[in-house]
């Protein structure tokens, strides 16, 4: 009797089209977490009533994969709790609720469980609770005072609690456009997109204007999974995510039909890294403007900092994208076309490691050549296992584009004790499908020298394979070398006080005897020199300290403090090149008084080398900018004259 009803049960499942879980679930029949769309079926259905249930496997099968912690809340729905009392016997401190109670009123149960979940930071769509029954809520008018019948309420005129938000965050001041008031929840709400400011919608274009805040708990998290210098710093990742989420909720206001979007992050560019603040307490607002045009598929996205303390926006943007609605089929094709030559790379690493001739590296291995320059949080490391050799490399991944930042700064061709490699952003990032928590991946990446003039950068097309077929692409991303000796001036927070520099130490500096420190001199070599046009630095935006240029107690001896600035300007390009044999020395009968810092290849990024020099060496004060405003070296010398 049992197994006619099974098989009748089998035969009924099998009509059903079984699809891949948009959230995974843990089966307590095989013990493990299914994400794909062929492990349940009418066989899995027809076993679910008869085997063992493997309920003890499937929650740690889960916590090994990340999904569930202490702090996951488990919401049971059915008519009464049981799956709960397994729950609690194996995570003691899980939270749960349920939808529905045999002993209680089913709405007592739901208003419980949604309090909880509240109190759980968890914020319920509390819209779509009262909406049913919107007609049959009354409000309460507050009596008036009895003794006199004065009104003492001051009167509520305009919409000044809708857009309190706007005026603090400097939103009205820019000229946005309010199409409607901001709701208590936000339609598009993500754990790094927050607020929406403001949207306009028109026949085929859409605005929008979004505020996040740096500080708040999921984004923070996510900002120190990735460190350097000690400081979290927001990786490229953060906000390729914030783009696709606002790239698929506008096209999908517009496109209301479509099933799937498949959007390519282009020209994506970080021009100052964001750092994040270590005074706790405070907020660190960030503003997105968005705007889609349905006509050229396109939507460009621009990110700007926001002050915390006057609420205005950032003129220039930090970080901008540009990301283009394109045929999946259009990339299928164009990957087809290159895959076997991918795949016959990644055996051809593997033989290498066979051999001996190529690195083969584990997690812990991978993470610990990592750190020479970013640090990561457990949950961000997404490499298991990596085949290195020089600036190739491939991976078998949970995390897919790790890779390109592990052979730029854990390689034996990098100089890694020089430099360390930061990458400003990509030309494209493409995916075929939403990537699945928990899966395997593999990526493969090649990383090239790029010209001269483009400043010292290397790039390369990274390819994210499923099952030996091509699934994703990240196309040129690209890594910029930086003197390890700027490490302290880019990746810093910027200061809590306005209007001082949160790098520069105290303008009164004491000069004491001069040591000239001996210049290593090696072979030059024939590189050219960097672009002097390559001035696009990813740092944070340091403000400058309101003092003179150098602000210092010069000494008796302040000839020999000449001689030495003037030493090390001569020997400004030589010095760096001690350091590493990439740049090359420059002859002292090439400094002359009429040759121009241009045409000795110092850039925007070798005068911060040079101001840093300054600092250390002679504990001199500068800006930067100094090479800008004193252009030669007869200008140069003639400024040191005068202060030194």
């Amino acid at each position: 009797m049992d197994d006619a009803m099974l098989d009748e049960l089998e035969s009924l499942a099998r009509g059903i089209p079984f699809k891949a879980p948009s959230i995974s679930v843990l089966s307590t029949l095989l013990g493990i977490a299914v994400f794909d769309g062929k492990t349940i079926n009418g066989n899995y259905i027809r076993r679910q009533t008869r085997n063992a249930v493997e309920f003890a496997a499937a929650i740690q099968s889960g916590q090994q994969l990340g999904m569930v912690d202490d702090k996951t809340l488990w919401v049971e729905v059915g008519p009464h709790p049981i799956c709960t009392g397994f729950v609690r016997k194996l995570l003691p401190q899980a939270r749960m609720v349920s939808s529905c109670h045999r002993n209680e009123d089913n709405l007592t149960t739901v208003a419980k469980s949604l309090v909880t979940t509240h109190l759980g930071g968890f914020t319920p769509c509390w819209n779509d609770y009262f909406r049913p029954h919107e007609q049959m809520y009354s409000l309460l008018h507050l009596p008036k005072y009895s003794w006199n019948e004065t009104d003492y309420w001051i009167p509520y005129i305009g919409t000044w609690t809708l857009d309190k938000a706007l005026l603090k965050y400097g939103v009205g001041a820019t000229g946005n456009n309010r199409a409607a008031g901001i709701s208590s929840s936000s339609a598009l709400r993500t754990s790094l997109i927050h607020q929406i400011t403001g949207e306009t919608v028109e026949a085929t274009t859409v605005t929008l204007h979004v505020i996040s805040d740096m500080q708040h708990p999921e984004f923070l998290d996510a900002v120190h999974g990735h460190k350097m210098n000690n400081c979290g710093v927001a990786t490229s990742s953060i906000w390729t995510d914030m783009a696709m989420s606002v790239g698929e909720y506008l096209y999908r206001l517009l496109v209301p039909q479509v099933q799937d979007v498949h959007m390519n992050v282009g020209n994506f560019e970080v021009l100052h890294a964001q750092v994040a603040n270590k005074s706790k307490g405070s907020s660190q607002p960030l503003a997105l403007h968005a705007h889609l045009d349905l006509v050229t598929q396109s939507m460009s996205v621009s990110w700007y900092n926001v002050s915390g303390e006057t609420g205005e926006r950032a003129a220039e943007a930090f970080a901008s994208a540009t990301v283009r609605f394109e045929d999946p089929d259009v990339w299928q094709a164009e990957w087809a076309r290159v895959t076997h030559l991918v795949q016959g790379r990644i055996e051809t690493l593997r033989d290498m490691a066979t051999e001996g001739t190529a690195s083969r590296l584990f997690k812990p291995l991978a993470y610990t050549l990592f750190k020479n320059v970013v640090d990561y949080a457990d949950r961000y490391r997404g490499m298991d296992s990596v085949i290195l050799h020089h600036y190739e490399a491939v991976a078998d991944v949970r995390l897919v584009c790790h890779l390109a930042g592990l052979i730029m700064n854990g390689s034996d061709a990098s100089n890694t004790r020089d430099y360390f490699y930061v990458t400003p952003g990509c030309e494209s990032f493409r995916l075929l499908k939403p990537l699945e928590a928990g899966a395997q991946y593999q990526s493969y990446v090649r990383m090239f020298p790029l010209p001269v003039d483009a400043g010292s950068m290397y790039a390369g097309d990274v390819y994210i394979l499923q099952d030996g077929k091509v699934v994703g692409m990240v196309g040129q991303i690209g890594f910029r070398r930086v003197p390890r000796l700027l490490m302290d001036r880019f990746f810093s927070p910027t200061s809590s006080s306005p209007g001082t520099d949160a790098l520069a130490p105290p303008p009164q500096v004491k000069v004491t005897e001069a040591t000239i420190l001996p210049f290593r001199q090696e072979k030059p070599r024939n590189t050219a020199r960097a672009d002097v046009n390559a001035n696009k630095v990813f740092a944070p935006v340091v403000p400058e300290p309101l003092t003179p240029l150098v602000e210092m107690t010069v000494p008796q001896r302040g000839h020999t403090d000449y001689m030495s600035a003037t030493k090390l300007i001569q020997g400004g390009t030589s010095s760096i090149g001690s350091t590493t044999p990439d740049t090359a020395t420059l002859a002292e009968a090439d400094l002359t008084p009429e040759a121009t810092f241009v045409q000795l290849g110092i850039d925007s990024l070798m005068s911060l080398v040079l101001s840093e020099k300054f600092r250390s060496e002679l504990g001199m004060e500068i800006k930067s900018s100094l090479f800008l405003e004193y252009p030669t070296i007869g200008e140069m010398k003639g400024w040191l004259e005068q202060h030194c």
